[in-house]
């Protein structure tokens, strides 16, 4: 349903600002964000595609972003970050916005963290204030979804780089560990691998290392073991559940055999993760 103008939008325009045609915007739409570490803040996905019309997209994922709601490093220690929201207007749009932030861990990332925000955005704040518990209860449960795989890949990585460094610690361990009986290249045969110029071989930081991991590895292990982290596996089986049941209304009757015993049909889940940076996180 097409809204009228709002005098915001409409003085936006007036005073040139980037506020956009209400015709070209008039339907709801989300936008998930990303704070990229090579480019800044960024959008990623807008559904339905196109739904964001002439809306700056990049303009308000840097203005969402830039808040920096999420912290996954308090006091030097790793820790698991709670989602956390907010709502916020754009007057030059005439737009209004429930920005729902949640973090995803990465071994290669800054402090092993993305951080991502999903953004509902409409012209009526109203839909937003009268439909806020809904909101929060199903934008939760989709990151609760996407943190309950990337949880399993990211233990799983900080499982191989603890291996890693256990192997490093034995290795500089031996006596007479030199580039030449690792590597034969003559480039690391001329390279200094000194203490000075390789901290990795210093066994102290190898140690630092194999304890952070360590760390993270438990705080990893406790945030799996919460209630909602089971729960959420409980929904993932009921949503399969309540899939392959709908599949069984619209599938023809399942063959019978000779003996008169109805054959067992079996449903294929298909999960569609978007082109986008969330993929190896989850």
């Amino acid at each position: 349903m097409e809204e009228e103008e709002t005098g915001a939008q409409s003085r936006g325009r007036r005073r040139g600002g980037r506020g956009t045609e209400p015709q070209k915007r008039a339907r709801d739409f989300i936008l998930v964000s990303e704070f990229s570490e090579h480019v800044g803040p960024v959008p990623v996905m807008v559904k339905p595609e196109g739904g964001d019309g002439l809306f700056n997209t990049s303009s308000f994922s840097v203005r969402i972003m830039s808040s920096d709601m999420q912290r996954a490093l308090t006091g030097g220690c790793f820790s698991f970050c709670e989602d956390t929201q907010m709502v916020l207007s754009e007057r030059m749009d005439g737009l209004y916005a429930y920005v729902h932030y949640f973090s995803l861990y990465d071994i290669n990332a800054r402090g092993y963290v993305r951080q991502f925000a999903i953004s509902y955005i409409t012209s009526s704040l109203k839909k937003i204030t009268d439909n806020f518990t809904d909101l929060l209860e199903k934008f939760s449960e989709v990151t609760k979804m996407l943190c309950c795989g990337n949880h399993k890949v990211f233990g799983k990585d900080v499982e191989h780089r603890l291996a890693d460094l256990e192997f490093t610690k034995e290795l500089i361990s031996q006596e007479g560990w030199t580039a030449e009986n690792t590597e034969s290249s003559s480039l690391y045969k001329e390279f200094d691998f000194s203490k000075e110029n390789v901290p990795e071989r210093d066994p102290s930081v190898v140690e630092s290392g194999m304890t952070e991991m360590k760390t993270i590895m438990e705080s990893l292990t406790r945030e799996m073991e919460k209630d909602c982290h089971q729960q959420m596996q409980l929904l993932l089986e009921s949503k399969r559940r309540s899939f392959q049941k709908l599949m069984a209304q619209y599938s023809p009757a399942p063959p019978t055999n000779t003996n008169g015993i109805s054959g067992q049909t079996t449903a294929t889940i298909c999960i569609y993760f978007p082109p986008c940076s969330l993929h190896h996180l989850v």
